[in-house]
């Protein structure tokens, strides 16, 4: 049934792409996102086909992560698929932004967000870990992901603080059960004025308790 159902939504994308190509000016970037989701259906059905015949997958599982960052970075990531990426992006659009600066602090203060913006998670299967990404990119814009299949662990890095806390509240529930969420501070390039403004925030390193 989940074959089934892939195949399915892949037919349909190709379809999507046939109509939109001759005859039409449509912008470059609806054939783009069309394109970006076809192209994860692929790469999902090849890992389940493979997975399902007990062969070696992680270098294309790698690449199918990859594939959901870049998705989630353009805000076409969906959730909730049930298996099968849906054409419909749910990642939020907002919060961008040119430059790398992080997120901004309380409105009204002039004064960079310097708290942790990636949430580390753990306590879910090796069967969710395809979903786990899609789950969170409906809190936010994602700038990266790490993923470890040995340990099961995760690092998820958002654009800003504000979406980064949105995904600790609302994302600890998935699939039924509870996801265990902790920040995730980079110990490197912290000057002595970041480690004075991040003391209030020392008690964070402790897990999130949605």
């Amino acid at each position: 049934k989940t074959l089934e159902i892939l195949t399915k939504n892949i037919t349909k994308l190709k379809d999507e792409v046939k109509s939109t190509s001759p005859g039409r000016c449509l912008p470059k970037s609806i054939k783009t996102k069309t394109q970006m989701q076809k192209e994860l259906l692929d790469t999902e059905l090849d890992l389940y086909k493979k997975m399902q015949a007990g062969e070696e997958v992680t270098e294309l599982r790698r690449k199918y992560t990859e594939l959901q960052l870049e998705a989630a970075k353009r805000g076409i990531l969906s959730s909730g698929r049930g298996r099968g990426i849906h054409t419909r992006g749910r990642g939020t659009a907002h919060g961008r932004g040119r430059g790398r600066g992080r997120g901004r602090g309380v409105p009204g203060h002039a004064v960079v967000d310097h708290r942790p913006r990636a949430l580390e998670i753990s306590a879910f299967t090796e069967s969710d870990r395809e979903d786990l990404l899609p789950h969170f990119a409906q809190y936010g814009e994602i700038e990266d992901c790490q993923i470890d299949d040995a340990s099961l662990h995760a690092i998820i890095t958002f654009k800003t603080r504000a979406e980064a806390e949105a995904a600790a509240i609302h994302g600890a529930r998935f699939k039924g059960q509870d996801l265990k969420l902790a920040w995730n501070k980079p110990i490197a390039n912290m000057s002595a004025v970041d480690t004075e403004e991040a003391e209030p925030d020392e008690e964070e390193r402790e897990n999130i308790t949605a």
